[in-house]
């Protein structure tokens, strides 16, 4: 059979990528692999690749590298797809059944704590505490130190960024060893380790993993610049870099080869593009390099290497990257054979989280829709919708109505609203109180929306000690202490902010208990109940389950405001009942109305929130 490349060279490793594109993972036989036509030998050894690379075309093998034999700086591990064994290492713990009683804890490791600094020069991320672009230290042992700190916050779900080995950075999204453990940040034992304690403990852990693009492998021809409709003849794999783990992704074949983007809303260039970096006035002319996607032999490899994560490690759940990035024919493919095989060994309820990074639920929910085949390719996406609408309310530039009409959508886009994944700041966009000028009352008035909206709450570390970092990198402060980078957006720079005493760690132990304690703040249906249209205004909205009723009150602006009729279901409350306020000991506030038309009138100072239940 004879498939035609792009630049119109039939190779044989098209012919093996279709060859593969009609194989799967068996879920019935957690041990099986995919087998490759150049691994058909039962010897995988490197020079068994080296031969199987000099059958390809001059064109193909020109543009693809040997592996350096023994280079100690990778981690270690299988070199090819051949290598993986899907059999469990070890205790299988089933995921957890209700993902919408769990709250997260968001870490990148790098920044959090160095439990072992003998490997802070391993591998090639490149070793720096004084460069915020650089690595800095922290690792899988630092996190296994401090796994009290987090679970004392009531955190009982662990979100970590890519550990998979990166080239050039620090962050985990620059892969290019997709099957071994970044060995600065610890060993494969480190991160297994890291994920038995944590199960020890009751808590889930959630693996952040990349398909869309590797590090930065690309070597374009001399005097090429911006974004190609073509894959850009003479692009090679740059004979600098390391090569590719596994093998099978280490062909030029994989790569669109297109450049950089350079327009986001250019739906070609945002599928195919390189991500360039990005200071806020430039985009580079290199980046993370795109993978050809549409080829589907690459997405069977991953499911494979996403497998064998789950099969090692014993993760409970991906948040994966990228997603919109990528063309849809990929997740088709991809994610029923990775859920088919986490099912097999046990994990019926594994988690596929989605990256979206999109304004609107309606485009989310594409990708958790049910597929022709019956699959379903995601559970539900981290919340950027409702992140955006926030965002511009703290900061005066919408109405409340904003939220209530992103609450309602939210509702009405996805199959179930109470999985989706909620934050008010991340790795990827300002801290909240870099974007609220720094007032304290602003972040703990709109942390208490996140643990009480429908939704999972995700807290990115350093919330809890006021981190107020701009945008990548200021964001990505040092936990721990780094006194030779004294970060301004942190209280105490220069030093370690692991403080259980401080007054944002209580205040979130606090939420997460009391949406542990009340069963509607994580199950309850949700209905708005205050909003306001061109003007300053509070926001209320109710959640609901069986014969309760809880009601969320926020002052999103730095002036007090009030509410004289704010409805309440007839079903549950009368004229005469009482609410108190959890949040504040002592504030009550007794049903007023009819009984046809209960109603609240409360007044709050600015930043205010209350968190109304029934009094006992």
């Amino acid at each position: 059979m004879a498939v035609r490349e792009a630049d119109g060279v039939t190779t044989t490793a098209g012919l093996l990528r279709a060859t593969l594109a009609a194989t799967t993972l068996s879920p019935a036989t957690p041990s099986a692999t995919i087998t490759l036509d150049w691994h058909a030998q039962s010897d995988h050894s490197e020079a068994l690749y080296a031969s199987q690379r000099a059958s390809l075309s001059k064109e193909t093998r020109a543009a693809s590298r040997a592996t350096p034999a023994g280079d100690p700086r990778y981690a270690q591990g299988p070199k090819s797809l051949a290598e993986v064994d899907l059999t469990p290492a070890g205790r299988v713990t089933p995921s957890p059944e209700h993902w919408e009683d769990r709250s997260f804890y968001f870490v990148m490791p790098d920044r959090f704590e160095d439990g072992d600094p003998s490997n802070n020069r391993a591998g090639w991320a490149g070793f720096d505490p004084k460069d915020r672009e650089k690595a800095h230290g922290g690792d899988l042992r630092g996190l296994i130190e401090r796994l009290d700190y987090i679970q004392g916050m009531g955190f009982d779900t662990l979100w970590v960024t890519p550990v998979m080995q990166n080239y050039g950075e620090y962050h985990g999204y620059a892969g290019i060893n997709f099957l071994g453990v970044d060995p600065r940040l610890g060993k494969a034992e480190d991160f297994r380790a890291l994920v038995d304690a944590a199960h020890a403990r009751g808590m889930a852990v959630i693996l952040d993993v990349v398909t869309n693009h590797s590090a930065d492998v690309l070597a374009y021809p001399s005097g090429s610049t911006g974004f190609h409709d073509q894959p850009v003849s003479g692009t090679v794999l740059d004979p600098k870099v390391p090569a590719i783990r596994p093998y099978e992704l280490n062909a030029i074949e994989n790569f669109h080869r297109q450049g950089p983007v350079r327009n986001w809303y250019d739906p070609k260039q945002m599928r195919n593009g390189d991500f360039p970096k990005d200071d806020g006035v430039h985009l580079s002319e290199s980046g993370l390099s795109d993978f050809n996607t549409e080829d589907p032999a690459l997405a069977h490899n991953f499911a494979k290497i996403l497998s064998y994560w789950i099969a090692k490690f014993d993760v409970d759940g991906f948040r994966i990257d990228t997603v919109k990035h990528v063309n849809q024919e990929y997740w088709d493919t991809l994610i029923p054979q990775v859920r088919d095989y986490a099912e097999s060994i046990g994990k019926k309820s594994f988690l596929m989280m989605p990256e979206i990074f999109d304004g609107t639920h309606a485009e989310q929910a594409r990708y958790t829709e049910a597929r022709p085949n019956g699959a379903t390719r995601f559970n539900s996406p981290l919340n950027h919708p409702f992140y955006f609408g926030l965002e511009k309310v703290y900061r005066g530039a919408a109405s409340t109505s904003m939220l209530g009409d992103l609450l309602r959508s939210q509702v009405a886009a996805f199959r179930d609203a109470n999985i989706v994944g909620n934050f008010i700041d991340n790795h990827d966009l300002p801290r909240f109180l870099a974007t609220v000028g720094g007032d304290v009352k602003a972040l703990e008035s709109a942390l208490v929306v996140l643990f009480t909206m429908p939704g999972v709450p995700i807290v990115y570390y350093g919330t809890e000690q006021g981190f107020s970092g701009g945008r990548d990198p200021a964001n990505r402060e040092d936990m721990f202490a780094n006194p030779g980078l004294r970060y301004p957006s942190v209280p105490h720079p220069g030093q370690s902010h692991f403080d259980p005493k401080s007054a944002l760690y209580g205040f979130v132990r606090r939420l997460a208990s009391l949406r542990e304690e009340i069963p509607a703040l994580r199950r309850g249906t949700t209905e708005v109940r205050w909003e306001r249209w061109n003007e300053a205004g509070l926001f209320a909205f109710a959640r609901k389950l069986e014969n309760d009723e809880v009601i969320t009150v926020v002052n999103p602006t730095n002036e007090r405001l009030g509410a004289r009729d704010l409805r309440l279901d007839p079903r549950v409350y009368r004229p005469g009942d009482v609410l108190v306020d959890r949040l504040q000991a002592g504030r009550e506030i007794t049903v007023t109305g009819t009984v046809a038309q209960p109603h609240l009138e409360l007044d709050l100072d600015g930043y205010g929130a209350m968190l109304l239940t029934r009094k006992a």
